[in-house]
């Protein structure tokens, strides 16, 4: 495409930008990156499609399915935590038991250390 046809392009999306409303709620309509576009008052995003001719020239927004927002900002953390259990076994039956939460064996009822 040349420059001209570029320019030509430009201009015809500016001036149908100019005019062209909001069809919820007659917002004006702000460009986010041509041909996309967003309503000042509802935020809804459009494409802004446009049909020239010779001497005619056609446009109508069209709403995006699955706008992306204008501006994101995400952040996350990720925290990873490792749990240890430690196991004792009873030195009167064998039976493994927790070392952290278990004050007698589950298996004899003996204390544990």
């Amino acid at each position: 495409m040349s420059d001209r046809q570029l320019a030509n392009q430009r201009a015809n999306f500016n001036l149908a930008l100019k005019r062209s409303r909001c069809p919820k709620d007659n917002g004006k309509v702000l460009e986010v990156s041509m041909p996309d576009v967003v309503c000042e008052k509802c935020s809804t995003m459009y494409v802004l499609a446009i049909q020239s001719g010779t001497f005619t020239m056609r446009w109508r927004l069209v709403e995006k399915q699955n706008p992306q927002p204008v501006i994101q900002h995400t952040e996350s953390k990720e925290v990873i935590q490792r749990e240890v259990i430690v196991k004792v076994p009873c030195k009167y039956c064998g039976t493994l038991n927790d070392l952290a939460s278990a004050k007698f064996c589950s298996g004899c009822g003996a204390p544990v250390k």
